[in-house]
């Protein structure tokens, strides 16, 4: 009887989902009003359902239109409130796009960008942040469905170069495929390395890419400090490429006068007009959740003056700095520069009480204050991407992580 009732609602599902993929495409979606909550326990019933070498049209092509019709519909006026949901709509665009990759891969045509892409994509990279650390996380009921479209998309780049895309597809298309990997914990080749290195060059005002990429690289290390030299031209050459970036004097005017960057300008209104703050805080609340661990919250006073924590605390005072101002003051700057490349030149042991750590950038610490000299370097990459996500593409440029300080 079980079975019974099992099978019979989802044949219900099916059927209403096939009356609703012929309503969107006769463009009559903005007629209908929702009941959303069922909905969404709709999709999440198929996407249980879904197996990456079962190929259901349904699924993969009729919930995801549905679902673009919805967030794209002038009249419909649902927001989406909660982070589960926005994980189950960033599932369904993945088994989609998934699809549209092979189909490119096995016709050897051109995967088209439109913005229609752009959104899922967009989505796709918002619900990344809650899959951090995936393999750890009881929550993330829909990794197989990310993970199959970061195999699909690879597939796709070992076959097509990205030069046939537009600048700002192929910045699109770099940022979704590197925060697959940061997000996903997947091991980096060293030859996709280099191919996503050689698209880097022409995105250099833009950090975020090198950070996510540089700790895609360090996640099969087991002691970054230990094995500091193979590292630390990598590592220097970041640090440099952040002041560049942060003291540039295009970015800084472009924040200034109009609080956004390029590629970033009609995110929020333009694609996450159904998502709400709400949605997005829980989000980020959730990827910054690890942050709030006993260990990164006990004050150290002083460390071994090696190279490796110099570099270390100069990229934590530069995450700091760009933190609470959004760009770095050009006197700051060149100190850090001279910092990391003469080492020599510091004595043997740093005290975090000198003019060197920069109290001023303390601000207000407290019992629950989160201290940036006791994160890893892998763990300040991870810190960067995160207020730069939440800065310029999913919430306020003028947002700040409560009660972070550098010691």
């Amino acid at each position: 009887m079980n079975d019974y009732a099992s099978s019979r609602s989802e044949d219900i599902a099916k059927h209403l989902l096939l009356v609703l993929k012929m309503i969107n495409h006769l463009r009559l979606l903005d007629d209908i009003q929702f009941y959303f909550n069922q909905f969404i326990k709709i999709t999440i019933h198929m996407l249980y359902r879904h197996r990456p070498e079962n190929y259901d049209p349904l699924l993969s092509l009729g919930i995801s239109k549905i679902w673009s019709g919805i967030l794209n519909s002038p009249r419909n006026t649902f927001q989406m409130f909660r982070s589960d949901k926005c994980e189950c709509l960033g599932a369904v665009f993945a088994i989609d796009l998934s699809q549209k990759l092979r189909t490119a891969v096995n016709t050897f045509h051109k995967f088209e960008v439109t913005k229609t892409i752009k959104q899922k994509l967009i989505i796709i990279n918002l619900t990344l942040v809650l899959v951090d650390e995936i393999n750890q996380s009881p929550n993330v009921c829909f990794r197989q469905e990310f993970q199959e479209l970061h195999r699909s998309f690879k597939e796709y780049l070992e076959l097509h170069a990205l030069e046939d895309q537009t600048v700002e597809n192929q910045f699109i298309l770099l940022q979704y495929y590197i925060m697959s990997h940061f997000s996903l914990n997947i091991q980096i080749s060293s030859r996709e390395e280099n191919v996503v290195y050689r698209y880097l060059d022409r995105f250099a005002s833009y950090p975020l890419l090198n950070c996510q990429l540089l700790h895609v690289s360090f996640s099969n290390v087991n002691s970054l400090e230990l094995n500091f030299s193979d590292y630390s031209e990598k590592i220097k050459g970041l640090i440099h490429g952040l002041i560049w970036a942060l003291t540039d004097e295009t970015f800084i005017s472009s924040l200034q006068n109009e609080q956004k960057l390029f590629f970033y300008e009609d995110v929020k209104s333009g694609y996450f007009s159904k998502i709400n703050n709400k949605c997005i805080k829980q989000v980020f609340a959730s990827g910054l959740s690890k942050f709030n661990k006993e260990p990164y919250r006990k004050k150290i006073r002083s460390y071994p003056n090696s190279e490796f924590h110099i570099y270390k605390h100069v990229f934590a005072k530069i995450v700091l700095s760009f933190h609470h101002t959004n760009y770095l003051d050009q006197e700051a700057a060149d100190f850090y520069l001279r910092l990391i490349e003469d080492t020599s030149t510091i004595s043997p042991e740093i005290s975090l009480d000198s003019d060197m750590s920069d109290n001023s950038l303390n601000y207000g610490a407290a019992s629950n204050a989160i201290y940036l000299n006791n994160l890893s370097f892998p763990m300040l990459l991870k810190l960067y991407v995160l207020i730069f996500e939440n800065k310029f593409i999913f919430e306020d440029i003028n947002w700040k992580f409560p009660n972070l300080n550098l010691m």
